[in-house]
């Protein structure tokens, strides 16, 4: 072989190399920017607010926010002074207080309305911000409303007359751990569906009768089940099924994330030996109201990959059954306490579990992440056919 077939064997072999080197550090180079590129971020940022003058915009998408950092007036601040022009008093709003990067977390906010502007929130007294704090306020359920920054939200223990003090209508301040020794759930504020009275005493009044908890937001890490005993008027059927949603941070209410029990009517005494039932024989009437309990097996939650982090709402939804009817107990059972309630759950148990990222699904999950970034998927596979085209070509070229 020539000296100058030689020279140019090994000039096409360092190009090969380079390029194969820079077929991979491009995209590196990319996800890093991606990770990194918030680092010098604005002081304020707005997402969904288009500017009209120097200081006015108008919300323009769904998902309306600024980020901020409060100006400060004082130490160990009681208020959030806010002033966001008259468009938006009684909007719901809400405000985001932890985030790396300016990615906050869902579960550190605190959500409240305000009759009028100038507005001072009072701050909870566990939850403390300073000057370095990055916040975010987001404005919800409010399609093209003016909104005015010309003041944005500063710190304060002042209370002027012309400001009204609000109230925090809710406070997530993280995710709690479900206790080992937890009281039973309080159901007197439970949303009722198609139920007519309170959840202690109430009737079906038509035909998709639910009862929903209030926003929970406790770990699933030591989540064993979902107990619940209810007081039932007496049915036509020898088994009735019942429902139990529950709502996560992937998803919401779901017929694929839900439980159903099938369970004995509480006078049919012989049909389900692992169903308790409180009848005539103890201490109920005959012909009166029974009592059932059962419990929904929820551990799969967090043993099961990808798993659920964050139990947020549950639903039980009941059978049409015309009567009184009564909620009397809802628990969420730890793991250290199952073994006292394995004999509730009922024989017939069928669990819809949300579809995981396998087969199909997977396969539609990528191809999406492809097509987000279009430009740049294109580019890597032509850097990739060039490379490969080279390597091919540098090989033929030695034979």
């Amino acid at each position: 072989m020539s000296l100058k077939r030689i020279s140019m064997d090994l000039r096409v072999r360092r190009l090969t190399a380079r390029i194969f080197a820079l077929a991979w550090i491009v995209p590196a180079a990319a996800l890093a920017g991606a990770l990194f590129s918030n680092a010098s971020i604005a002081q304020t940022v707005t997402n969904d607010l288009s500017a009209t003058s120097s200081n006015d915009y108008r919300v323009s998408g769904d998902d309306p926010y600024v980020i901020f950092n409060p100006g400060h007036e004082a130490e160990n601040a009681r208020y959030l002074s806010i002033d966001l022009g008259s468009h938006l008093t009684g909007v719901p709003l809400e405000i985001f207080f932890n985030s790396q990067q300016d990615l906050f977390n869902p579960y550190y906010k605190i959500s409240f309305t305000t009759p009028s502007f100038p507005a001072l929130l009072e701050l909870p007294t566990d939850i403390s911000f300073s000057q370095s704090t990055r916040l975010r306020l987001d404005i919800n359920q409010c399609q093209d409303c003016p909104v005015n920054l010309q003041s944005l939200p500063f710190l304060s223990n002042q209370v002027s007359a012309s400001a009204t003090v609000v109230q925090p209508s809710r406070v997530q301040n993280g995710v709690r751990p479900l206790a080992s020794g937890s009281s039973p759930l309080d159901t007197n504020d439970w949303q009722l569906n198609d139920l007519s009275g309170e959840p202690n005493d109430f009737e079906i009044s038509a035909s998709d009768p639910f009862l929903a908890s209030p926003q929970l937001t406790l770990s699933t890490q030591q989540l064993a089940g979902a107990y619940f005993k209810l007081k039932v008027p007496r049915s036509d059927q020898a088994w009735n099924d019942y429902q139990l949603f529950y709502q996560t941070e992937r998803h919401a209410f779901s017929a694929q994330a839900s439980s159903t029990v099938r369970v004995a009517d509480s006078f049919n005494k012989v049909a389900d030996s692992f169903n308790r039932v409180a009848d005539s024989d103890n201490g109920i009437a005959d012909g009166a109201d029974g009592v059932v309990e059962f419990m929904f097996p929820l551990g799969f939650l967090s043993n099961e990959q990808p798993s659920d982090a964050v139990l947020e709402r549950i639903r039980l939804d009941i059978p049409e059954i015309s009567g009184n009817w009564a909620l009397l107990e809802a628990r969420l059972v730890h793991q250290e306490q199952l073994d006292d309630y394995l004999d509730m759950i009922p024989t017939q148990l069928v669990e819809m579990k949300q579809q995981r990222a396998t087969g199909l699904s997977l396969i539609k999950k990528s191809l999406f992440n492809v097509f987000a970034d279009i430009g740049f998927s294109i580019s890597y596979l032509l850097l990739l056919i060039l490379t490969a085209w080279l390597l091919v070509r540098a090989y033929r070229s030695n034979r």
